[in-house]
């Protein structure tokens, strides 16, 4: 339901202050809301928590998930399993580097 909005904004947000503000705001909530699910693992990564936390952004977004379904032409299950393996090996990372 989101891609077709998304995709327009995408196209206008060059041209459009509001747009950018929009999606400043929406990547300041999902790292907000990635903070908060994944504290623990973030307290693990010590001094490479803000690298953590700007990879598991990047893996948690809309555009990734763009990536996966529209260009790559992965069907939900398969979208859903990479991302599944892209943010447990971020995870698994953090905990093993807060173990060393």
């Amino acid at each position: 339901m989101l891609a077709p909005s998304a995709r327009a904004s995408a196209l206008r947000e060059p041209f459009s202050p509001q747009l950018r503000r929009n999606r400043e705001a929406a990547v300041a909530r999902v790292r907000h809301e990635i903070e908060a699910v994944f504290a623990p693992e973030l307290a693990h990564a010590g001094p490479g928590r803000a690298q953590l936390l700007d990879a598991l952004t990047v893996a948690g977004t809309w555009s990734s998930w763009s990536m996966m379904r529209d260009s790559m032409g992965l069907d939900v299950d398969a979208a859903r399993a990479v991302m599944a393996r892209m943010l447990g090996a971020l995870l698994v990372d953090a905990i093993a580097a807060g173990l060393r």
